[in-house]
């Protein structure tokens, strides 16, 4: 018994040192399994880390590529939104060109069927669209503007002294010199008229400067034109649009009824409404673009925005600064020119 006592306490002695060394195992085991999952999260962060280095890097890269993209498109955008110079030249010559030779076709055509002259009448019938046609081309003739204003002068005194001129070629014509007819007298007259209002306002007969003539009009807000339609971006379309209509509200004021008195304060205000509602219109009608369709065709479109904006503040400009002749009226003048009175009738009709 001794004996099998002494070898059960020998085993249960074993034991425990083999659970001893067990357990050391073990826990050196688990201690290496930590120290093993350390390292592999140490590793872990480094690489998170690196991914996050590199990701920054990438970033950075396309915030650099897209801020040299967008420095490239705005260069080009700025370079497209800049005026075309060799274009507005080319619709500048053309413009006046074209409209310079259909006039000359059309007094050329027309020489051998003018009336006889009236200061008080019409070359043309006004009751057609031809004649409406034909007094606008010979009234925006670019060549107008080639005469002087003492040959403007000189053409006016020929028109005062109209009816001597008519009546010393009627003398003429009964004694059969050989004078020049009397038609070819009345289109000698119709062109004297032509010169001398062109230059001169007939109230006044103060001398208009050329940009603001109707026969400038066309070499004059020709390239604003162009300009605008070139404009693909709004604050050059806000510019022009503000060269146009300042040019515009100028032509009116140049061409007004000054019979009819205007304040420096009614031209302002009446310049500034003009303006304001003309830039109001391009605004809104940019900005509606621009909110309704991608930026790729915003920019096409924008070429449209400077037509229809242009036609309605013209319209406005037009009407608000001749507007204070409706409240202060016209004169209205007999067969002989003599005034009888005021009307705001005639001046809104």
């Amino acid at each position: 018994e001794s004996a099998s006592k002494s070898i059960n306490l020998k085993k249960m002695a074993s034991l425990r040192v083999l659970s001893k060394s067990g357990y050391r195992n073990l826990s050196t085991a688990v201690v290496g399994l930590r120290q093993g999952g350390g390292i592999r999260l140490e590793q872990q962060q480094q690489q998170q880390q690196l991914y996050l280095r590199l990701y920054k890097g990438s970033v950075r890269c396309k915030s650099t590529a897209t801020n040299s993209g967008s420095k490239q498109v705005g260069g080009a955008s700025e370079k497209e939104a800049s005026v075309p110079l060799g274009r507005t030249f080319a619709a500048m010559t053309a413009g006046v060109l074209t409209v310079a030779a259909i006039a000359s076709v059309v007094e050329s055509f027309t020489a051998s069927s003018v009336p006889e002259f009236d200061p008080q009448g019409e070359r043309f019938d006004q009751s057609n669209f031809f004649g409406r046609f034909c007094k606008m081309f010979l009234a925006c003739d670019p060549r107008l503007l080639t005469y002087s204003t003492a040959e403007a002068q000189r053409s006016l005194e020929m028109v005062r002294n109209y009816k001597a001129i008519l009546s010393s070629s009627k003398d003429n014509n009964n004694n059969n010199d050989d004078v020049v007819s009397a038609q070819e007298l009345s289109r000698s007259l119709w062109e004297a008229q032509r010169i001398s209002s062109a230059a001169l306002h007939p109230d006044t007969g103060a001398v208009c400067p050329h940009p603001f003539r109707m026969s400038g009009y066309v070499p004059f807000n020709g390239p604003i034109c162009v300009a605008m339609v070139s404009s693909t971006s709004t604050p050059a379309l806000l510019f022009w649009s503000w060269v146009n209509q300042s040019q515009n509200a100028l032509v009116n004021y140049f061409n007004r009824n000054a019979s009819s008195e205007m304040t420096n304060e009614t031209l302002i205000k009446s310049y500034s409404v003009a303006v304001a509602s003309a830039l109001t219109v391009a605004f809104g009608l940019a900005t509606l673009v621009q909110k309704r369709f991608d930026a790729a065709k915003a920019k096409t479109l924008m070429r449209y925005v400077a037509f229809p904006s242009a036609v309605v503040a013209s319209s406005l400009n037009c009407y608000i600064v001749r507007s204070p002749e409706i409240e202060t009226g016209v004169p209205l003048m007999n067969a002989d020119g003599e005034t009888l009175g005021i009307s705001q009738v005639a001046a809104a009709r």
